[in-house]
This record gives structure tokens, sequence and C-alpha cells, in this order.
């Protein structure tokens, strides 16, 4: 499941991106993954280089990163209010 989230991420940050609405590093994507995560864009890649593997998976309840290489976005602690 997270394989396909990650992909859909970065697949809706291209779009939005050619669609005007996100460039470059500005905009974040994220999404919950279950009760106790959020997968979510890293910090400071543009979107057209960001590939599945730089979505980054972090805890809902603390922002602890669970999985990934990258630093998630600097907007963590917003996207886990919502």
């Amino acid at each position: 499941m997270i394989s396909e989230t990650r992909k859909e991420i970065v697949a809706t940050g291209n779009e939005l991106e050619r669609l005007g609405i996100l460039d470059l590093t500005a905009g974040n994507i994220s999404v919950r993954v279950g009760d106790d995560a959020i997968a979510i864009t890293p910090s400071g890649i543009p979107y057209g280089e960001t590939t599945p593997d730089d979505i980054v998976l972090c805890a809902l309840a603390d922002g602890a990163v669970i999985e990934g290489a990258r630093r998630p976005s600097s907007e963590l602690a917003l996207h886990r209010a919502v």
C-alpha cells in the first residue's frame, strides 16, 4: 500500500506543477496512512526530481520518521494537525 501511495503523491505533485498550482518545492502533499502514519513530500526537492523513494513516512503522533532517507517537509506539523 505505501509504495502505491508514494507513487500517487509523486504523480499528483507533477500534475499540480504542470497545472501551475505548485512550483519547484513550493507546496507539499501528504496522505494519511492507516491510523498512525502520514506519507509526505520531502523538504527541498523539486517535484520534477521527486521519486517515490523520496516520500517520507512519519508517525502521526510525533512526526518521527518511520521510513525514508529524506527529511520530511518543514510543514509536517501542519499536515499532522490536519
